[in-house]
């Protein structure tokens, strides 16, 4: 009897992992994406209104105003992305998520264990970091792994060829861009800290570096898709870029005007913005377009 109640619990979590949404979505990725979307969104809010709380919440790094509210913009592209995932049915919209969180926080992870001296396991906040940046690599990887045959979706069209748009080349360029940073950040700290536009620490600079790794696989992996299935990432994108101009306007006296990458700064992160809002822009156009198209009679 013992078994039987065994064997029937074990069938409804296989039943409720392999359930859908009314949005078409597995139940499980649905449940993975909105705890860490509420998680992500929660330091959001908490470092952009009150970058000094979230200072003393971060516990392993001084983070000053500038960089704490650098960090919220951050977790806030990765809630407005999320959120968009949680919204798509289609798998070409939500799987490049799972690898953008799992890239996200297992680069987090691998810093924290590699500077695991800054840490004070006694505090709860630490606790809860260490907690966090543990379980969320797995899960995203574990729900990726287990619908991997969605990454199609993210590759190659009917044709079996990579779209040659533009603005798919665009998007390459960009994850070009964004790895180069990245990679520069977490293995070559010691120069990066020389040209970013503001003074950061080194173990901050590092700490970046995972978060623009990130940002190379979206803008890689949603080259990939379809420009209709881009409006997850557009919409993440576009937020991310407002709300980094602003913030930099904002404590504009902590740059250094006479540095490039100050120029470079100011003038990608508003290139950047201005294409992604002309991405959402056109696919708006196209969306009513279609639906004119389809009220027409033949």
């Amino acid at each position: 009897m013992f078994r039987t109640r065994t064997e029937a619990f074990r069938d409804r979590i296989v039943h409720a992992c392999s359930m859908k949404s009314r949005h078409g979505q597995p139940f499980v990725t649905r449940l993975v994406f909105g705890f860490i979307a509420l998680n992500a969104g929660f330091g959001a809010v908490v470092a952009l209104s009150n970058p000094r709380a979230f200072d003393k919440a971060f516990t392993w790094a001084v983070l000053p105003p500038l960089d704490a509210r650098f960090v919220g913009a951050l977790y806030l592209w990765g809630t407005v992305l999320l959120v968009g995932a949680l919204r798509s049915h289609d798998p070409k919209m939500w799987w490049p998520a799972t690898i953008a969180v799992a890239t996200f926080t297992t680069s987090l992870g691998v810093l924290t264990a590699l500077n695991s001296n800054a840490f004070d396991v006694r505090l709860t906040g630490v606790k809860v970091w260490i907690l966090c940046y543990s379980a969320f690599p797995v899960s995203t990887l574990a729900v990726a792994w287990r619908y991997r045959r969605s990454r199609n979706a993210t590759a190659l069209g009917a044709d079996g060829r990579w779209p040659a748009s533009e603005r798919s080349r665009a998007l390459q360029g960009l994850a070009g861009l964004f790895l180069a940073v990245g990679l520069g950040l977490l293995f070559g700290r010691d120069v990066m800290v020389g040209v970013w536009p503001w003074d950061v620490s080194k173990g901050v600079a590092q700490f970046y570096g995972g978060p623009f790794v990130t940002l190379a696989w979206c803008s890689w992996a949603y080259s990939r898709s379809a420009p209709s299935d881009r409006r997850p990432f557009a919409l993440s994108m576009t937020m991310f870029g407002l709300v980094i101009l602003a913030v930099s306007l904002r404590h504009r006296d902590q740059f250094d005007f006479s540095r490039p990458s100050t120029t470079v700064w100011f003038g990608g992160f508003a290139a950047v913005t201005m294409f992604f809002m002309d991405r959402l822009k056109n696919r708006d156009s196209s969306g009513r377009h279609e639906s004119m198209s389809r009220d027409v009679p033949t």
